[in-house]
């Protein structure tokens, strides 16, 4: 998708957040599990508590029939084979074909008897229906982009553990909650474990606003593999863009979207690109590796990107971990992150506008050139607090603070840099900093178990 005309929808979104692209009830959950059937009814809201059943969690359909017929213009869908049951009450039929049949999903709101329902709306197509195929209950199979039409702003979207290949592009156009789990729905499963992995290929999956995607990992090839316009939280999830072809991300958003405790990756391209149109955006507890930018944070082409905050992350074996583009109208923090490895830690560009970028509290090891800022710099920048190691140039065109440290001369003393394991040494821990990072990547990224970052202890390094 062209991103001026993605810029555009996220401006869009912002004005009418309530845009609702679907009719059935808002709070349907959904069901995706990799050995159930696209045609089952995939859906379940607990119309009847205490008498309804919900059978999206189960593989196949709860009952499956061929004669359903519908006169035009009501919402009482009958079957002469019947086998409708009290507790099916709030669970979604999909019909997937019949004469004058609408294909799609409709919500059972009422159970008559064993042949008569009443549905959420008319499935005919204007004429009366007759030999409609349709399947009650039973969770659907791989997510497609005509899925997500028929869903409501407010439903849960529950996938479980399984390779799942996606053959075209999806655009979510309302504001849903998405979850990826193990066994049990809400197990939460960790950053390299059992978590759903949706291989995109060539493919993308937009998200238009608000919603919350989590537990999840992303594969694919294309441009961009996830994009993100405004307000949505991602959080521990892997993003990969394993092309090799320039330019081509992992996650691209604009608006004020949150990436939180997720692993991002693409070698020839950026895994974060930042496009952000005057708003906020947040890279907190990211782990960021193996990409020729980490995060690319530029205006929208002409105009001026947002501020935001890129804080508490690990940026390890980046050609530039970060690099911050000119326009900048609001504060962009960058705090308390641990750069390790590559040509440029940070890169900073000519401001066409009064910017503000604060850059404190981080460690910048073995790069060519730790902080990089244009021959013009922008006198309004703070750098404080840093520390360099093994840098061949600690800074360009920057004046440092006098709390930061560019001896070089205390090595960070990383457990295992090599493998994702960024505890320091004595020689930081005996100056106070208080950071401990979680255990190599190979044995849990971020488990509950390990030690976190306490943003709230990071004042002073030295």
């Amino acid at each position: 998708m062209n991103k001026t005309k993605i810029y555009l929808i996220s401006i869009l979104i912002c004005l009418f957040p309530s845009l609702c692209f679907g009719a059935l009830t808002a709070g349907t959950v959904w069901e995706y599990q990799t050995t159930a059937d696209a045609n089952n009814g995939g859906g379940f809201y607990d119309r009847i508590p205490g008498t309804s059943v919900d059978y999206s969690q189960q593989t196949a359909a709860q009952l499956s029939l061929t004669d359903l017929a519908m006169a035009t213009g009501g919402t009482t869908l009958t079957s002469a084979t019947g086998g409708f049951t009290a507790a099916m009450a709030g669970n979604i039929i999909y019909i997937a074909s019949g004469t004058h049949f609408t294909a799609g999903f409709y919500e059972i709101i009422v159970r008559t008897d064993t042949n008569t329902v009443t549905l959420d709306r008319d499935a005919t197509d204007g004429t009366n229906g007759s030999a409609g195929v349709g399947k009650v209950g039973g969770a659907l199979d791989v997510p497609v982009d005509a899925d997500f039409d028929a869903f409501t702003s407010g439903d849960t979207i529950y996938i479980k553990a399984g390779t799942y290949s996606i053959a075209a592009s999806i655009t979510i156009p309302v504001a849903c909650y998405i979850y990826g789990y193990s066994s049990v729905r809400g197990d939460a499963p960790l950053v390299d474990s059992t978590q759903p992995i949706l291989a995109l290929g060539a493919f993308s999956i937009t998200f238009y606003s608000n919603s919350i995607i989590k537990n999840l990992e992303f594969t694919g090839t294309g441009n961009d593999i996830l994009i993100l316009l405004a307000r949505n939280v991602l959080k521990n999830c892997e993003v990969t863009n394993s092309s090799g072809t320039a330019d081509r991300n992992a996650i691209m958003y604009y608006g004020s979207s949150l990436v939180y405790k997720t692993k991002v990756s693409s070698p020839a391209g950026d895994a974060l690109e930042l496009v952000n149109g005057n708003a906020a955006s947040i890279v907190d507890n990211c782990y960021i590796y193996d990409s020729l930018k980490g995060i690319n944070h530029i205006p929208t082409g002409g105009g001026y990107g947002g501020g935001g905050a890129i804080v508490n992350n690990i940026f390890n074996n980046n050609t530039t971990a970060i690099n911050v583009g000119a326009g900048m109208v609001e504060m962009l923090f960058i705090n308390n992150n641990t750069l390790y490895l590559g040509t440029t830690g940070i890169a900073l560009a000519v401001p066409t506008t009064p910017a503000v970028v604060d850059i404190k509290n981080n460690i910048i090891c073995s790069y060519t050139t730790g902080i990089s800022q244009a021959t013009s710099p922008n006198v309004l920048n703070s750098f404080d607090y840093n520390f360099y190691y093994s840098c061949t140039i600690t800074t360009s065109n920057v004046t440092e603070g006098p709390n930061s440290d560019e001896t070089q001369t205390k090595n960070p003393g990383f457990v295992d840099a090599a493998n994702g394991n960024f505890q320091i040494g004595s020689a930081l821990r005996a100056k106070g900093y208080p950071r401990v990072f979680p255990g190599g990547l190979t044995t849990g990224y971020m488990s509950p178990g390990a030690v976190q970052p306490d943003p709230s202890k990071r004042v002073l390094i030295f």
